[in-house]
C-alpha cells in the first residue's frame, strides 16, 4: 500500500473468517485522516528496514569505552 505496488498473500485460517481488502486510494484517504495510524505504520516500516539492513551489514566491532 505504501509503495503502490501490487501484492498478494496466501492466508490459511484455522477458524471461519472474513478477509477484507482496501483499494490504494481508499487507504491513502484513510492514512491522511488518521495521522496516528500513519505514524505507527511508518515506525513499523522503519523497523523492517533497520532489521533488513542489520542482516546484510557486518556488525561493527565493539570498541572499549
Amino acid at each position: 500500500m505504501i509503495s503502490e505496488s501490487e501484492r498478494t498473500a496466501t492466508v490459511e485460517a484455522v477458524t471461519p473468517m472474513r478477509c477484507h481488502t482496501i483499494r490504494f486510494w481508499d487507504f491513502r484517504a484513510f492514512a491522511k485522516k488518521n495521522p496516528d495510524v500513519t505514524r505507527k505504520l511508518l515506525q513499523h516500516v522503519a523497523g523492517l528496514v533497520v532489521k533488513a539492513q542489520s542482516r546484510h551489514t557486518p556488525q561493527a566491532e565493539a570498541t572499549p569505552g
